[in-house]
């Protein structure tokens, strides 16, 4: 077998600058035997975008991954809902057109994760205290979004907003974890 490569080139500029935007939350720690330990997190837009796709990442503790804005009329729209959620569906899920997300909506994440000895996916036997890291026997609640804003001079300020918002999390996390 012999890999190829293929470029492709264009005669202009690309049409659209995708960013992606990171929901994240690091402060979990779940207890053993522990059915519904919950995290959230949000992130507040203050620009029109386009969600082109959205990954959700979480270990075998998860159970549901919810993802959805709370637009400016306070209506909810649905970006992601996996009611079962299983560590081999880490990936990248496209929409098959993009979802409009306005300025002034507040997109949240909420993870349901078990603990406990009836969840058939916990690889832990007993269950053990359950912390935020990078192995597969930690946690995770990650969401990447990938967005291009309406007004492309949005873009810079909410690529930098996103980053300083995971940024301070991750920060938090590290420090308190010293």
């Amino acid at each position: 077998m012999q890999a190829s490569l293929g470029l492709y080139f264009s005669d202009g500029p690309p049409r659209l600058n995708p960013l992606l935007l990171r929901l994240t939350k690091q402060h979990i720690d779940i207890p053993p035997g522990e059915p519904r330990y919950v995290v959230t997190d949000s992130f507040a837009l203050d620009a029109d975008v386009d969600v082109y796709t959205v990954q959700p990442y979480a270990h075998h503790l998860a159970k549901e991954v919810k993802s959805f804005g709370t637009l400016p009329d306070g209506t909810r729209k649905w970006l992601i809902y996996i009611r079962e959620w299983d560590f081999d569906w880490q990936g990248v899920f496209r929409y098959a057109r993009p979802e409009f997300l306005p300025a002034g909506t507040t997109i949240i994440i909420e993870y349901t994760y078990d603990n406990s000895a009836a969840n058939p996916h916990n690889p832990q036997r007993p269950p053990r205290r359950v912390t935020y890291g990078q192995r597969t026997t930690d946690e995770m609640a990650e969401l990447w979004l990938q967005v291009v804003p309406r007004n492309p001079s949005d873009g810079p300020r909410l690529a930098r907003e996103s980053a300083w918002a995971a940024a301070g999390k991750s920060t938090g996390w590290y420090l308190s974890n010293m």
